[in-house]
């Protein structure tokens, strides 16, 4: 990863293409990990620790990346070791089930419309570039990876 207080020399002993990665992209966590790794056959979610993160790495049916954080906020349970159920990771302790935008979208005894708005977890913005799945721990990164 590339910090701004590396000098082009150290970040040159990085690699070329992440020297070119540039500011916004600081915060991204690259080549975290490998595409092949993320299966929506096999192991469904990967538990994976960057960028000072602890997250939950999952290709859902449509075959989308999605990188959110690891635990469930109803009892802490790790989502990694849950499974991809459709577009959803499901928590394998109660079964709440939350969508790539974060937000949990199905609790098995309770009516849709009295899940609390506070059941969500944090997501980051992932993309699959060059058989590597990136993700950037910001909002939303100035621009696309090169």
């Amino acid at each position: 990863m590339i910090r701004r207080t590396e000098s082009p020399q150290q970040s040159a002993k990085e690699g070329p293409f992440l020297a070119a990665l540039g500011p916004s992209w600081q915060k991204c966590a690259p080549r975290v990990p490998n595409s092949e790794e993320v299966e929506s056959n096999g192991l469904q979610v990967k538990s994976i620790d960057a960028a000072g993160k602890r997250l939950a790495v999952f290709r859902t049916a449509s075959g989308s990346i999605s990188v959110i954080d690891r635990f469930c906020p109803h009892m802490g349970a790790s989502l990694a070791c849950g499974k991809v159920t459709g577009e959803r990771v499901v928590c394998p302790f109660h079964a709440w089930e939350f969508g790539t935008n974060g937000r949990c979208e199905e609790i098995p005894y309770m009516e849709q419309n009295r899940i609390p708005k506070n059941a969500k977890v944090d997501t980051f913005p992932g993309i699959e570039h060059l058989g590597w799945v990136w993700f950037y721990s910001g909002a939303e990164p100035a621009y696309s990876l090169p």
